[in-house]
């Protein structure tokens, strides 16, 4: 039996080949030449291309551009690189698909321990990379809990009844702020002087 490495040279055994693929093969197709740099630390040419890896475009309409990979598909074979889009009609953006022939890794992702222990098959060491430390959160001051205003009702009784306690403490008094009509009228009709006295 033919050696499964063997490469037919018709182009359409190629393309058939190429599309019903198993996954393991796809993802060595889905490799990518190494930077100068990286060629020499690591001692490999090309890797496979993972999210998080840091490329550059080499040809196209972004040839230039540098961005992480964002998103691989093995089905179709392109990648998504950071910042590489289409702006579609109504304005929104489109992220262009590239083929990872025409990327060059700049920076590989190593927090991966497999990925690690490939590399240092060669006999090349790797160090593991820090972790990135995780941003602080703020303390809420003192000051802060004086500004805040109180929180909703949950319907249970005592909260009810303690929103009904605080409600009609706020609401001024009845008989004292706000005086009577009907008794100011009553006053007024008092002091003046009936007809029949002054006759």
């Amino acid at each position: 039996m033919p050696d499964d490495n063997d490469r037919s040279r018709q182009p359409a055994k190629q393309r058939k080949a190429q599309a019903h693929a198993p996954q393991h093969r796809r993802r060595e197709m889905m490799s990518a030449h190494l930077d100068e740099d990286l060629m020499l630390e690591y001692d490999r040419r090309s890797m496979a291309i993972r999210t998080g890896d840091q490329v550059e475009i080499m040809r196209g309409d972004f040839a230039g551009h540098e961005g992480e990979v964002l998103e691989i598909d093995y089905d179709d074979q392109y990648v998504e690189v950071d910042g590489a889009v289409n702006r579609s009609a109504d304005g929104s953006q489109v992220a262009r698909p590239i083929h990872p022939s025409n990327v060059r890794i700049t920076e590989l992702d190593l927090t991966d321990p497999r990925r690690r222990a490939k590399i240092e098959r060669k006999g090349v060491s790797v160090e593991e990379p820090e972790p990135e430390p995780e941003p602080e959160e703020a303390e809420p001051s003192e000051d802060a809990g004086e500004d805040e205003e109180p929180e909703p009702s949950t319907g249970h009784p005592e909260d009810v009844a303690a929103d009904e306690d605080t409600a009609s403490a706020t609401e001024p008094d009845a008989d004292e702020g706000s005086p009577d009509p009907e008794a100011d009228e009553a006053e007024d009709t008092t002091d003046e002087p009936t007809k029949e006295g002054s006759s």
